[in-house]
């Protein structure tokens, strides 16, 4: 017998078990054949990084975003569908080795059905993100227990991978490495080792950017850029539901139970090994706190569980069972996130892979057909393409399924949607962009989106914010360097100038104020006001957006008719100026803005003092430029031709119903009482009949000022407008409190706006607030205004 072929036929056999339960998980666990985009913020990311990386990732070189150059991997389209299912069985097919060389020491079947049974596990809940994080993780415990290098290496390549997937993944795998290296040099003091590693993955990382772009141009502003996208971004983007942190003490405690029961080395490093991604990992989900963001830190806290329990070998049953109760108590919480659903996934999914290889080029077809079917309403018109031909153009402020569908010569900027401008040295990457000669030739501003915000205004961004505020340092580079073109309600074409409007920025005074105080806009002649906000940090706030996130920070505009509009701010960008006057309402209408409050969360751990800037901005030789480049009308409001204001003072006009003295209270917003809402599902009804109006377009509003009794959030209770007549209901609108609920424990503004055609008599206005549940409420100023619209 060849004594080398008896040492290597277990190395065979073990190798073909594993690559046989590889093939297991893969095709068990195969994902469902859609592949496809759609329009909106996030799903044209479907097509921009596939697009990229099939036409040549050169064009999207110079991208600071989220989503790094590889992000295709995440949502492949049909053109990437087999490098991107190959790519994530591989990681599969790692997770069942990974696993199994944990086991050196155990009987054979322990290790392959432990392997096969955590691999089917995770692939069958992780993404593509946390498949690679699963095995990184695991590739460390592997080089613990061996101090092989491959493992390392293996490692320190999928580190450098996940730097240009998303950077959600690579700042958790760069945590990651951070304890592991902290580890060892703690262990063993090897300064040099430390260096070797650091410099190891650093040179992984230019490797892919060499491979991708064949230069090493753009990598240091794409690193830079990376740790501005890392920088607290919750003012800007998280949402705010009630947590029961009663429950999330007792995760905590189970989390850190765990690791005081295991003592021991092993139990030591895994423990410096993930404390900081899972650090990360809750920033990230806690931070935004909507479904998918936490449900991100729910896989990876299973996927750190499941693989610690792997690799300590011991005290299973109490393992096992302390890994439940966390994972049940952050369950438990989650409920509470915002656009909560409830979720199974499937155990076996081999169908899946049965109709990809049995009909891959219909999927295909279906998938290409699907994804032009949902655009196929941002198809321009042929005035548009025509004027554009085989130009480059960009899309603003984000839907590139525009680009798709028609086929476009696309030129992205360096932040490719508005919204993700969170400081001012991203805002200022992208103003200096169009002032290049690589800016496109053609710009596509999409009127009308998919979205909207509480104030229906058409200029809407993402969370409730006003889009000329998101960029302000590239807003005044675009109204500079391009013309209106061609314009039509849902689109306007915009052409790049031979040469720019040049525009001055003057500081003309500074206003000391406070939270929740109506600050008067100074008088101007000039064309644009904006408004420099600035203030400090405190030591409370600092601390709470460091360890869970930011306040949430808003700006109130009381327009000249009286009106209150609202919209979220970012603190970072807003040192460069928020839009004023004029306030444009949409694509046709403006209005002047006579005075402005700043708003924010929880006030107590807040500076109290508010520094404001007032900026004018004017356009030399290019008189109206505001107006040219928005299209906008000389009118600046609407007609005002009916208002109410039930103020709970004295008597009501008859158009209110009726409340007892015991539905009021004297804690008020102003004057000396309020109405004190509870107990029925609807408060006191404002009901009027239109036909005193004049038919027409009208635009209605109802407003007030609200305050929770108890200092609660406000989740059950609504504001209801509705225009009924005798054919049924023509509007009915219904909006949440808790959208405009800045802090319950302080007045907010709560507003909303129609437009009713009014062509009939009997048609009749109702509004109210409707509780459907036990929440207490203060209702102060209750107003409604008509007003007939001028289009």
């Amino acid at each position: 017998m060849n004594p080398k072929f008896s040492i290597q036929k277990p190395g065979i056999i073990n190798a073909l078990n594993g690559l046989m339960l590889a093939v297991l998980v893969v095709i068990g666990t195969f994902p469902e054949n859609v592949w496809s985009y759609s329009i909106g913020i996030d799903p044209p990311l479907f097509w921009v990084f596939n697009h990229l990386f099939e036409t040549g990732l050169n064009a999207g070189r110079h991208i600071i975003f989220p989503h790094g150059p590889l992000a295709f991997f995440m949502y492949p389209l049909s053109e990437n569908i087999l490098l991107a299912t190959l790519v994530s069985s591989v990681l599969k097919g790692l997770l069942v080795f990974n696993v199994f060389f944990l086991f050196n020491h155990s009987k054979t079947q322990a290790k392959w059905l432990a392997a096969f049974l955590f691999a089917w596990l995770i692939s069958m809940i992780a993404d593509f993100n946390h498949l690679v994080l699963a095995n990184i993780i695991l590739f460390y415990c592997n080089y613990f227990q061996t101090e092989n290098k491959a493992y390392k290496f293996s490692a320190f390549i999928l580190t450098a991978f996940a730097f240009y997937v998303k950077a959600y993944v690579a700042i958790v795998s760069g945590t990651l490495f951070f304890g592991f290296v902290v580890y060892y040099f703690f262990e063993t003091k090897r300064f040099k080792q430390l260096l070797f590693d650091g410099f190891s993955v650093l040179g992984f990382i230019v490797l892919f950017w060499l491979l991708m772009f064949g230069t090493l141009r753009g990598l240091p502003n794409f690193i830079w850029g990376m740790a501005h996208l890392a920088q607290d971004n919750s003012s800007a983007a998280a949402y705010y539901p009630e947590n029961n942190w009663l429950v999330l003490a007792f995760f905590f405690l189970s989390l850190i139970a765990i690791f005081i029961f295991n003592k021991g080395k092993k139990s030591h490093f895994f423990a410096i090994l993930i404390a900081l991604s899972l650090f990360a990992s809750w920033k990230h989900g806690m931070a935004r706190e909507d479904m998918f963001h936490t449900k991100g830190f729910l896989i990876y806290i299973l996927t750190c569980l499941a693989t610690f329990i792997l690799f300590i070998q011991r005290n299973y049953t109490k393992n096992l069972a302390l890994n439940v109760v966390a994972l049940l108590l952050f369950s438990v919480n989650m409920k509470n996130a915002a656009n909560y659903y409830s979720y199974k996934y499937e155990l076996f999914s081999v169908n899946n892979f049965v109709e990809f290889v049995r009909d891959f080029d219909k999927l295909k077809e279906k998938s290409i057909s699907f994804s032009k079917q949902k655009t196929a309403q941002n198809r321009l018109p042929e005035s548009i393409l025509d004027t554009i031909s085989d130009s480059n153009v960009d899309i603003y402020p984000w839907d590139y399924s525009i680009a798709g569908i028609n086929n476009l010569n696309w030129q992205p900027r360096v932040v490719i949607q508005s919204y993700a401008t969170y400081t001012s040295w991203l805002d200022a990457q992208n103003a200096k962009y169009f002032t290049t000669e690589q800016a496109p030739d053609f710009l596509i501003w999409e009127n009308q989106k998919t979205t909207v915000d509480v104030n229906n205004c058409d200029l809407n961004s993402l969370d409730n914010r006003y889009l000329l505020n998101d960029e302000p340092q590239t807003i005044l580079q675009l109204m500079a360097y391009y013309d209106r073109s061609v314009s039509t309600d849902k689109f306007t074409l915009y052409k790049k100038r031979k040469m720019p409007v040049a525009f001055v920025q003057t500081n003309i005074e500074k206003t000391e104020s406070t939270w929740n105080k109506w600050i008067p806009v100074p008088a101007t002649n000039s064309e644009l006001i904006r408004a420099k906000l600035n203030f400090n940090k405190s030591l409370k706030q600092k601390l709470k957006s460091f360890l869970y996130k930011d306040e949430q920070f808003w700006i109130y505009l009381k327009l000249k008719d009286q009106s209150i509009h609202k919209y979220r701010i970012v603190p970072k960008n807003a040192v460069d100026g928020l839009w004023i006057n004029p306030y444009i309402f949409d694509s046709k209408r403006w209005f002047n803005v006579e005075q402005i409050m700043f708003k924010a969360s929880n006030l107590a751990i807040l500076s109290d003092k508010l520094s404001v800037e007032w900026e004018e901005v004017d356009f030399e030789n290019s008189p109206n430029r505001i107006n040219y480049f928005f299209g906008l009308k000389n009118t600046t409001s609407d007609s005002l031709v009916f208002s109410d204001t039930n103020n709970f003072e004295q008597s009501a006009s008859t158009y209110w119903g009726t409340i007892s003295e015991e539905q009021t209270t004297e804690q008020s917003f102003e004057g000396a009482q309020s109405y004190y809402f509870k107990g029925n599902p609807y408060s006191t009804t404002f009901r009027f009949p239109l036909d005193s109006i004049p038919f027409g377009n009208l635009r209605i509003t109802a407003d007030s000022w609200v305050m929770s009794h108890k200092n609660n959030p406000v989740y059950d209770i609504s504001m209801v407008l509705t225009v009924e007549n005798k054919n049924g209901s023509n509007i009915y609108k219904r909006i949440s409190l808790n959208e405009q609920m800045i802090d319950p424990k302080q007045w907010n503004n709560i507003f909303q706006s129609v437009e009713f055609s009014h062509q009939q008599k009997g048609s009749n206005l109702g509004v109210y607030f409707w509780n459907t549940g036990d929440d207490e409420l203060l209702i102060d100023d209750f107003r409604i205004m008509i007003f007939s619209e001028k289009r």
